[in-house]
């Protein structure tokens, strides 16, 4: 399994492992989404914001411990829902496998004093900043995917 299609990176079998580690954990919080409230954002499918403050920028580092600089960038939303979890829960559940934490997580209970939000969100996302915007189109391909069958 490798990731792009030039150059492309192979996976070790320790990455492949943690991959698949997510995406049974991924099943299993979906599971219980459906079952708590089908109405909230599906993790599957929304986008993950976070607070431009030190607790949004260390979850942030946290989840993504392969980069190095974050680009946080105040947005508008339409047509939107929105859930705020405190990602701790994901943790837990990580080393307790107890399908109450994951409750926990979607009825938005703290996991702590100190938790660590993240806010799902399903809807219509805008850039408030043009400088946002043309930092996003010179650095990340934004054509849209074609497939051609």
């Amino acid at each position: 399994i490798g990731l792009g299609i030039t150059n492309t990176k192979l996976y070790s079998d320790t990455d492949i492992e943690k991959i698949h580690r997510i995406a049974e954990l991924e099943i299993e919080f979906e599971k219980i989404r459906r079952l708590i409230d089908s109405n909230l954002p599906s993790r599957f499918t929304c986008l993950f914001l976070a607070e431009d403050n030190i607790d949004g920028r260390t979850m942030l580092k946290n989840m993504f411990s392969n980069r190095k600089n974050f680009r946080i960038a105040p947005v508008e939303f339409y047509f939107i829902k929105v859930h705020k979890a405190d990602s701790k829960w994901i943790d837990a559940y990580e080393r307790n496998k107890n399908i109450h934490l994951i409750k926990s997580y979607w009825k938005g209970e703290n996991y702590d004093a100190n938790p660590q939000y993240e806010y799902l969100v399903d809807g219509i996302v805008k850039l408030k900043k043009a400088e946002d915007q043309k930092y996003i189109v010179e650095n990340f391909d934004t054509r849209p995917y074609y497939h051609k069958s």
